[in-house]
């Protein structure tokens, strides 16, 4: 079937039936009839340009659709890899918090362990100073033991001057 809106007989289809109607009629209504085909005919070429202007507007409308869409398309891929990336940014951020946490336990622990540590130097330091007093009252006491024993020995010499005595003596005093 054929398109008669584009066709270009269709403009004078108006025409040819008022010349129709014309023919059996008096001038008066003769002119009336050509002045209502020519208002057909103005009125018909201004629908003709605004059927190609709205077909012109159509095609605009949709390559701007076409355009819309694909920009749609590629801020929604944009979108999702910047979703997929905060998804690992929040993933990393967790991990690290959970790193955070292990370090302030390990660190709470290793500062309970240097306090126990410390507390033990401090008693292990003060044992030390005990037995270094008790190591200089023992020397003290072995020094005034190895004078009584020489006092002992140069009275036992004046006493017995013998020599087997001064040898047992001098034995225990190396000893």
């Amino acid at each position: 079937m054929r398109d008669f809106r584009n066709s270009y007989w269709l403009r004078f289809l108006p025409l040819l039936a008022c010349a129709l109607v014309l023919i059996g009629c008096d001038d008066e209504v003769k002119n009336e009839a050509i002045e209502d085909a020519e208002r057909s005919r103005r009125s018909l070429n201004a629908a003709e340009a605004k059927l190609t202007r709205a077909q012109k507007e159509i095609a605009d409308l949709q390559a701007l659709l076409y355009a819309v869409t694909e920009q749609r398309d590629k801020l929604e891929a944009q979108v999702k890899g910047v979703l997929e990336d905060q998804g690992k940014a929040l993933a990393t951020a967790e991990e690290a918090q959970e790193g955070i946490r292990n370090l302030t336990a390990r660190s709470t622990m290793d500062t309970r362990n240097v306090a126990t540590l410390q507390g033990q130097i401090n008693e292990l330091t003060s044992i030390i100073q005990s037995q270094e007093e008790t190591i200089a009252v023992q020397e003290a006491t072995i020094e005034e033991l190895l004078k009584t024993v020489e006092a002992q020995q140069q009275s036992i010499e004046e006493q017995y001057g013998g020599q087997e005595e001064l040898e047992d003596v001098n034995d225990l005093r190396s000893a």
